[in-house]
Parts: structure tokens; sequence; C-alpha cells
């Protein structure tokens, strides 16, 4: 049988849910081929399977016959589609097979609840019905667990985009030396992500950044920072810094000329936590 990546997948989680958490004992060639043929006498397509790929995953070097015996099976699968005269029991079977072989759970999920509706108390389908209630409701399992998994996928990412969002305005703010709206949106980042490192670092610049009555020398140390900033490849600090010391003194020609030459360079690198 060729597998699908999704469903050898689903087959194996399937495996792990029905086994719960004790180790499995896995019959040697000779016994699985007996249970194996116990199992199709009865009509058990799925659980004979199932015995087959966990044997061939479990010894790849002795699965030869276990492959051979797989093909078997999926050629009787298939001759129950195709025949017209097969049951229409047999075909939901056959159909929730095929889909289940093939990746595709929430189609073999409707097959199967469609066997077990048109069954009912059917005694002479006991094993059968048994049989594909117990994959259906390991497939439902799987089913909410990776719901749920999407779920928290989504969430987190979300959150991140929020927080992206935030860092990326926060900057826009704190270039145009707009602090007050730049500290609003690293406060709004840190609420999301209390640990992240950029916000953490523009509150700490901004506290140090709040704004001062006219002073031109200390607008001169600012000016004086902002060089040694941008020499360490710091391009934001040093714009934050020399947009400080404007702010001190608005006629600081070298802050002033630092900012327009900073402006024509290519795109700074900010520090970003992922």
């Amino acid at each position: 049988m060729r597998l699908s990546r999704v469903g050898l997948f689903l087959i194996l989680s399937f495996s792990s849910l029905r086994s719960g958490a004790s180790a499995r004992i896995l019959p040697d060639e000779a016994v699985l081929e007996k249970r194996v043929q116990g199992l199709l006498a009865d009509g058990l397509f799925l659980s004979a399977s199932q015995q087959l790929i966990d044997f061939t995953e479990w010894h790849p070097d002795e699965s030869g016959e276990a492959a051979r015996q797989l093909e078997d099976i999926e050629r009787k699968v298939k001759k129950m589609l195709e025949t017209p005269s097969s049951s229409l029991l047999d075909r939901c079977y056959a159909e929730g097979y095929e889909h289940f072989f093939n990746g595709n759970p929430q189609q073999a999920v409707r097959s199967w609840t469609k066997f077990i509706e048109m069954t009912g108390r059917e005694s002479s389908l006991a094993s059968r019905r048994e049989e594909v209630q117990s994959f259906r409701a390991a497939l439902q399992v799987r089913g909410e667990a990776l719901a749920q998994e999407r779920r928290q996928r989504a969430d987190a990412q979300s959150l991140q985009m929020k927080l992206d969002r935030c860092l990326r305005e926060g900057r826009r703010f704190y270039e145009r030396g707009d602090l007050k709206h730049a500290r609003l949106r690293f406060h709004e980042a840190l609420g999301l992500n209390p640990r992240n490192s950029l916000a953490l670092r523009y509150i700490s610049l901004l506290d140090e950044l709040r704004p001062e009555k006219f002073d031109p020398d200390r607008a001169r140390e600012y000016y004086k920072e902002g060089l040694r900033a941008h020499r360490l490849g710091q391009a934001a600090e040093a714009r934050g810094l020399w947009q400080a010391a404007l702010r001190l003194d608005p006629d600081l020609a070298e802050a002033r000329a630092s900012l327009e030459r900073l402006s024509r360079e290519p795109n700074p690198i900010f520090l970003k936590d992922r």
C-alpha cells in the first residue's frame, strides 16, 4: 500500500492513541501472520492494516511479507468500491478505509458515521461496527487535538503581529521625536511580551530623553553620544539622541546635519526578539 505522508502520520498517531502510554509489544512475523489472517477472516481490514503498518515501521528489514499483505488488502478494498454488486455497507466501510489511509480524516469519519448508522444493532456486523467505532473515536480525538494546536498557532501568530505592529509604530514615533506616543506603543508591546528586549531598550532610552528646557551643553553631550552610537551601528539610537539634542538646542547644526546624512543611509538594522 502506498500511504500518503498525512496518511502515515494519521495511522501512527492513531496507533499511539489506541495503545496509550504503555509500550507496545509487537509480534514476530509468524504471530503477525496468524493474527492478520484472523482479522481478515472477520472482515476487519482496518485492524489488519494497522497491525501490518506497525510491524513494517518497527521492523523495516523484515517487512517484505507485511508490505505484500497490505497491497492485498488494498486490492480487496478497491474491489469493494468498484464492484457494482457490493453492498452499501461495504462501500461505506471501504470509503472510510481509503480516506483514512490517504490522509483524509474528516471524510473517513463521515463515511464511518454513515456505516455505523446503517448497521444499527445488526449482530452479524458487531465486530466490524466496533472496529469502525474505535477508529472513528481515535480520529475524532486526534482531530480535536489538531484543531486545538491550530487555534494556539493562530493565537500566537496574532499576538506576534500585534507585537510587531507596536514595535514598528513605536520606532516610527521615536524617530519622529514623538516621545509620548512612542512610549505608549512600547509599553503596549511590553504588555504583550514583558521580556521583549527591544521595547525595554527603547523605554530605557525614552526615560533618559525626557523633554527638558533649552540646554546647549546637554545637547552637545547627546550629539556626541549619538556619534558613538552611530559608529557602533546603532542607527535608531543615534537618530533618537540627535533628535533629543535638537530639542535642547534647535540651532545645533552638527546634530541636524548628522540626521540628514543618516536619512540617506541604507535602512538601519533594528534588534528584534523572535
